[in-house]
């Protein structure tokens, strides 16, 4: 297909593919529920991919298998539809990526979403280099770092994350230091983990 379009919401899944096979009179499009299941396609023929962030298990790894796609595909135009657009450090990750769109579901319909993908030029992204790198480097994060994210996401204590990792507290606190230190507050970086 030359239109991928990931989204976990059939009646949006099956607007967006509808207004991409009326507007080329072709069956151009075609849906999938998550990132993952992307990945595992053939999409050497695919040319537009459009994909909420809500679909794997946090909007990070969402980010981490649209990286993985424009990877494996990088002729592939990634646009990303979603209202999630306040999420810290997004546009930087999206010009890491590689992505070509960022649209708010808030503000367009299916039928625009068809006309930014197919008529609007790639979004120039106001990021700085070490932006960039700092996206790089979040993409990038450890297991241990994003395992300690996603539970304090899920608003575990530090006390149970040293427990379930087999970790001292002390660990545990160095970890969220360092992660502080490289990428920023950790509350603006739990919006991109918490559970779906």
């Amino acid at each position: 297909m030359k239109v991928v379009v990931i989204e976990n919401i059939p009646i949006i899944s099956e607007n967006l593919v509808r207004s991409f096979n009326v507007t080329s009179g072709d069956k151009i499009a075609c849906s999938f529920r998550t990132t993952s299941d992307a990945l595992k396609a053939d999409l050497t023929r695919t040319k537009y991919l459009v994909s909420e962030l809500y679909l794997s298990s946090t909007i990070y790894n969402t980010l981490v298998d649209l990286h993985k796609i424009k990877v494996l595909h990088p002729n592939i135009s990634i646009s990303v539809y979603t209202t999630s657009t306040d999420i810290p450090h997004l546009e930087c990750i999206l010009a890491f990526i590689g992505a070509s769109h960022l649209i708010d579901k808030r503000m367009y319909s299916g039928n625009d979403v068809v006309d930014i993908v197919y008529g609007c030029p790639p979004m120039e992204f106001k990021c700085s280099k070490s932006d960039i790198e700092k996206a790089k480097a979040i993409l990038s994060m450890g297991r241990n770092n994003t395992e300690i994210l996603e539970m304090l996401a899920k608003h575990e204590s530090v006390t149970s994350i040293a427990l379930t990792n087999s970790k001292s507290k002390s660990a545990v606190s160095q970890a969220l230091s360092k992660i502080e230190n490289q990428f920023g507050s950790k509350r603006h970086l739990l919006s991109m983990f918490h559970p779906i």
